[in-house]
């Protein structure tokens, strides 16, 4: 976890261009320039690109990330670092000394008592913006496993591959909440974007070597000759039981709120409030309120968070949607009428949906698994279970693996659920076609 004192000096250094004690970047071959100003914004962007290049090199890859130095120069030009802080990635400071050694060769020196104060942010490139959704893509990369399947199983395939659970927990040196979004071109991570900053600084590393690992092992040059670039979301949650789960996003809340940048605090703030236990509706309102208060909004009439506008004054009775119900999913208990199958009737009792919507199901599989010859082999067995979204039109879609027991049942679980033919009726809420989520167990046992 990353050094709380480092936290609190990044919190002071972006307000420190305002004290009388430091000043903003402010270089030689600017001096004399009727333009000063613009002229040292044109020399600050210029080094900050080539820092953001060298830690693309560093990294083998760009990252989202926060950064802020404090630092000195004397009259001979040597640059004297006093602080430093990265949100996101922790860097060895050693492989920039040539880059800081020509920015304080750059600069103007410091009037005794004073430091330079330099915060910015390492951004993801511009041009992968167009990059589309994997699950989207007209020619999606395959895997050398799973190159047989129907174009549905293949990307269930490639995407359960990609996020094995067990493989990024082994790599990933901890128990974190991450959230993050890969760019890849070519079979490589070419960026990767923290939406969920986690709290260890070293995580970074791990979760890129992991994803290009995975397409060294399963997949070959010639998958990627007709691909363009694309974009893939992971997300992995704190495992522990309740009680430890909400210690774990306490520490959090305490974690965010030294950041200046309040929007991870107020996005947790709100979270917390909507997932732990309150004793009465005042009491989460009132948890909610304090820790706008400790933010620094207690003065501030609405508070934006994402799309949700909380209105301070109204905090007590507020109440909020998010609006966007057309992408609503429901589970298979809470919809009024599941799917129907071929096979089922249309006019039986919604229990007698219920059963045949399963059985439809386990039949299937009974009589498409095939056992992997090499599991049998080495009598791997274990359950399965397979998550999968039957859509508006009742077909099916977004399989996913929520938990595994090997990689040669997980895959061949992916392949029976790419096989199931579409419902004829989607399922039904309050009298309009809904998407419905449903978790399929496959027992896979050797007789």
């Amino acid at each position: 976890m990353r050094i709380y004192s480092q936290l609190l000096f990044f919190l002071a250094a972006l307000f420190l261009s305002a004290s009388l004690h430091s000043q903003s970047l402010s270089f030689k071959s600017c001096a004399d320039d009727p333009e000063k100003d613009i002229c040292n914004v044109l020399g600050e962007r210029n080094y900050r690109l080539k820092f953001q290049e060298i830690s693309e090199k560093l990294l083998g890859c760009a990252v989202n990330d926060s950064v802020s130095f404090e630092f000195e120069v004397n009259e001979k030009g040597i640059l004297k670092i006093k602080n430093y802080f990265f949100m996101i990635t922790q860097y060895d400071m050693k492989k920039f000394a040539q880059y800081f050694v020509d920015l304080g060769s750059a600069l103007l020196p410091n009037q005794p008592g004073e430091s330079y104060t330099w915060s910015f942010s390492l951004e993801i490139p511009t041009e992968l913006q167009s990059y589309k959704l994997y699950s989207e893509m007209e020619n999606p990369p395959l895997t050398t496993l799973c190159k047989d399947m129907n174009e549905k199983g293949q990307k269930a395939c490639f995407r359960y591959l990609f996020t094995n659970a067990q493989y990024f927990y082994k790599n990933s040196n901890g128990n974190e909440d991450i959230s993050v979004r890969y760019f890849i071109k070519k079979g490589k991570v070419v960026a990767i974007d923290f939406n969920e900053v986690p709290l260890s600084d070293k995580i970074q590393n791990s979760l890129v070597d992991a994803v290009n690992e995975q397409f060294e092992l399963y997949t070959t040059e010639n998958t990627w000759l007709d691909t363009e670039g694309f974009y893939i979301d992971y997300e992995r949650y704190f495992r522990g039981d309740s009680i430890e789960r909400r210690e774990h996003a306490n520490k959090k809340l305490e974690y965010f709120i030294t950041f200046p940048q309040k929007e991870y605090y107020l996005q947790e703030l709100l979270d917390y409030t909507g997932t732990y236990y309150f004793k009465s509706r005042d009491e989460g309102n009132e948890f909610l309120l304090n820790g706008l208060i400790s933010a620094g909004y207690g003065n501030s009439e609405m508070v934006q968070v994402g799309r949700i506008k909380l209105s301070v004054d109204s905090l007590r009775s507020y109440k909020y949607t998010e609006g966007d119900t057309d992408h609503k999913l429901l589970n298979f208990a809470e919809v009024e009428s599941v799917p129907v199958f071929k096979g089922c009737k249309k006019g039986e009792t919604n229990v007698e949906k219920r059963n045949c919507f399963q059985n439809e199901l386990l039949r299937h599989v009974s009589k498409t698994f095939v056992y992997p010859e090499e599991a049998r082999m080495k009598n791997i067995q274990g359950k399965v279970y397979v998550a999968f979204v039957v859509e508006k039109d009742g077909s099916f879609d977004q399989i996913d693996i929520v938990r595994g027991t090997n990689v040669l049942l997980d895959i061949e679980a992916i392949r029976v659920v790419s096989e199931i033919e579409d419902c004829d009726r989607p399922a039904i809420n309050k009298g309009e076609p809904v998407r419905m989520s449903f978790v399929l167990p496959i027992n896979a046992k050797l007789q």
